[in-house]
């Protein structure tokens, strides 16, 4: 068992007393220190507390731990207008076996952004009226996700009936529907290249 005391100015070379030694790990206790000042007869107590750590304890680093950037991956329309900011790139996103779009957790306000949800921009337009389509096992609302640029469609939401509404909180992102960010720049490089 170790003794750490607590540091406090001008206690070097006193000589502590106390009853407490036995005390358990990590309660603190009070100890009495007297100190000669300058001369024999005038003493100078002091009062300080005692925590009693085994010998093996370590101390957290006080040193900051650099938390790791999350990479965000932007995409764009063909137009080049800048349409989603997402954690997660859109080739590992799962797939929607009907069509093959992507299926993106997205967040529906600024306020609840969650570090797997992406993010639409302002330039991202819900198309109000829905396109209604008939599948094999019924039929299917949707409210279309264009540029608000060029009116290129990228995307839907699927019309929630239970709220009557458009459930935004999952986008299904068409195949080649956005331009990640560095191909478009390649694209822009090479342009200027010719």
């Amino acid at each position: 068992m170790g003794v750490m005391v607590a540091a406090t100015k001008g206690l070097a070379g006193t000589t502590c007393s106390s009853n407490s030694l036995y005390a358990t790990q990590m309660t603190p206790r009070v100890f009495t220190c007297e100190r000669m000042a300058g001369n024999a007869e005038a003493k100078l107590y002091h009062q300080f507390y005692v925590v009693l750590l085994p010998l093996s304890f370590h101390f957290p680093s006080t040193r900051r731990t650099k938390m790791p950037t999350p990479t965000i991956s932007t995409y764009h329309c063909l137009c080049s207008e800048l349409l989603l900011a997402t954690p997660i790139p859109l080739p590992t996103l799962p797939l929607r076996q009907s069509d093959n779009s992507h299926i993106c957790k997205l967040s529906p306000d600024d306020e609840n952004i969650t570090p797997d949800s992406a993010i639409l921009t302002k330039s991202a337009e819900i198309e109000s009226s829905p396109l209604i389509l008939r599948l094999d096992d019924g039929f299917e609302k949707r409210n279309l996700i264009k540029c608000g640029r060029c009116g290129t469609r990228f995307g839907y939401f699927l019309w929630d009936s239970e709220s009557g509404g458009v459930k935004e909180d999952v986008g299904f992102l068409l195949q080649d529907g956005l331009v990640l960010t560095e191909e478009l720049e390649r694209g822009r490089g090479r342009m200027e290249g010719e």
